[in-house]
């Protein structure tokens, strides 16, 4: 069976400059969703409404946010990372714009629902991009990419909150609209590196192969049953280690949102401290979120510990820090909680990813992660309205953090069970996109494979090899390439075959 060589990530080189583009979509995009809380207020002038009226957008854009993201995972492994987010950009800025000009609240709903879905489309491959220009310092990249989702909450609602001041929710809107333009400019940033030119031709290929010989009803009838097998939900069928990975990611939207939403309340109506204080823990909660967003790659760089294995400890830490909170009567108790609870979710999101990386191949990633992300989305409305229920019910929020904390608990433990399985009952598996592969040679620089060489796995099944380096062209240049695709069980022999990178 000839095995394919993947072109490797530069690691660096124009990576850097696609990680700078990453990194303020993530500032812009998480940003502005976090920052629609400032408009609140203003709607409830403007329309003569009350809070809950308006709150109903914050559960439209939850709701269709992540189908956004699903959606993206199959267009930008169909299309490239590229187009999906300038598309996508393009028509949020627009709809934002749109926006400006309602009359009437149920327009801002109709606008808001829309924003959502493109906000999900420019957001996902913003992510998952970074996969194809780092692979030694991914974790790293991944968690800068992941700071300015920090950086957004503290900077965009005090600009949407001096704009409304200055030209009203409409013009705010207007500005923000033109602003928002950025992120086509960062998409264009997101130049198609080696890595995935390989990915898209090979899927083009593949679907160029499977529609050749059929005629336009056969096409048609094909194009519909493979709908989701697009957005990825395949990979349920077929990966129960990524079906773990969904679920635990969706028991965490319940238990992560519901706290952050309900902190602030519970600091002010049951604590009794002023709204400035509620205010001040959620900006300690932000801030936490950052350092441990842009610091946590070095632990999993320098592999101090694994993907599976830091998001289980995150969400433990996370669900004591709920579990403390029915205690807590003061600010430097809530203070407390408020920095670990901030250190530790900040975590979960940014390793999220990661672990998809772990149980899915390269080009599966952007699927899984719109998979995880519409789980998640499930998870958070959830997690909302239960929560809300509960402190209704009980005129308390002690009962509804316990159980969020109970939820981050078990999101832990589903992870954990991954993690425990796979280093006692069935061996480690390689990071960063390599799923139940088994290292089958690690060749030295001064004894490379060559075309046609026999390579024979070693031990279990294995969907991937890494090699540390393979001689390409002339040129004797040397770089990290991988095998991917081989399903070869154990004692199968495998063949190199030369593909261009």
């Amino acid at each position: 069976m000839a095995a394919q060589i993947v072109p490797a990530a530069p690691d660096g080189g124009w990576g850097w400059i696609a990680l700078a583009g990453s990194v303020f979509n993530e500032i812009l995009l998480a940003g502005y969703v976090e920052g629609m809380g400032s408009f609140y207020v203003e709607w409830q002038k403007y329309f003569n409404v009350g809070a809950p009226e308006v709150g109903w957008v914050g559960i439209l854009v939850a709701l269709n946010g992540p189908f956004g993201c699903l959606v993206a995972g199959g267009l930008s492994t169909r299309f490239g990372t590229r187009p999906v987010v300038i598309i996508g950009g393009a028509i949020f800025a627009a709809l934002m714009l749109l926006t400006s000009f309602t009359t009437k609240l149920w327009h801002v709903y109709v606008m808001f629902f829309f924003q959502a879905f493109f906000i999900g489309l420019a957001y996902q491959p913003t992510v998952t991009v970074i996969g194809f220009y780092f692979q030694k310092r991914l974790a790293f990249a991944n968690g800068v990419t992941y700071s300015g989702v920090g950086v957004g909450i503290i900077i965009i609602p005090l600009m949407v909150e001096f704009l409304s001041s200055r030209f009203t929710w409409k013009g705010a809107l207007q500005v923000m609209s033109a602003i928002t333009l950025l992120v086509c400019f960062n998409g264009l940033l997101f130049r198609p590196s080696d890595k995935e030119k390989y990915f898209l031709l090979q899927k083009e290929t593949a679907r160029k192969n499977r529609i050749s010989n059929k005629n336009c009803f056969e096409r048609l009838k094909h194009a519909i049953a493979s709908i989701p097998k697009f957005l990825g939900f395949h990979l349920l069928r077929e990966n129960p280690r990524f079906i773990t990975v969904t679920a635990s990611c969706c028991v965490m939207g319940y238990g992560y949102y519901g706290s952050l939403v309900f902190f602030s309340s519970k600091a002010v109506f049951e604590a009794g401290l002023s709204t400035f204080q509620g205010a001040l823990l959620l900006s300690i909660i932000g801030l936490g979120s950052t350092i441990s967003r842009a610091t946590h790659g070095i632990l999993l760089d320098w592999k101090l510990i694994s993907p599976m294995s830091l998001y289980a400890l995150a969400c433990f830490i996370s669900a004591s820090g709920n579990f403390l909170v029915p205690f807590a009567f003061s600010m430097n108790s809530l203070l407390v909680i408020a920095i670990t609870f901030g250190l530790s979710s900040g975590l979960i999101f940014a390793v999220s990813i990661m672990c998809v990386r772990v149980v899915l191949r390269e080009d599966q990633v952007a699927k899984g992660f719109g998979i995880i992300m519409m789980f998640n989305g499930l998870g958070t409305l959830v997690g909302i309205f239960f929560m809300g229920f509960l402190q209704r019910t009980t005129g308390s929020y002690s009962i509804p953090f316990v159980v969020a904390g109970a939820a981050l608990a078990l999101s832990g433990i589903l992870m954990a069970s991954d993690a425990i399985y796979v280093t006692y009952c069935k061996g480690p598996s390689p990071q960063n996109g390599t799923t139940n592969a088994n290292v089958l040679r690690e060749a030295e620089s001064d004894n490379d494979p060559q075309e046609g060489e026999t390579l024979t796995t070693t031990s279990g099944n294995t969907d991937s090899v890494r090699l540390k380096s393979l001689k390409t062209g002339e040129t004797g240049f040397k770089e990290e390439v991988r095998l991917i695709g081989l399903n070869a069980c154990d004692g199968e022999d495998v063949e190199t075959s030369p593909v261009p990178v």
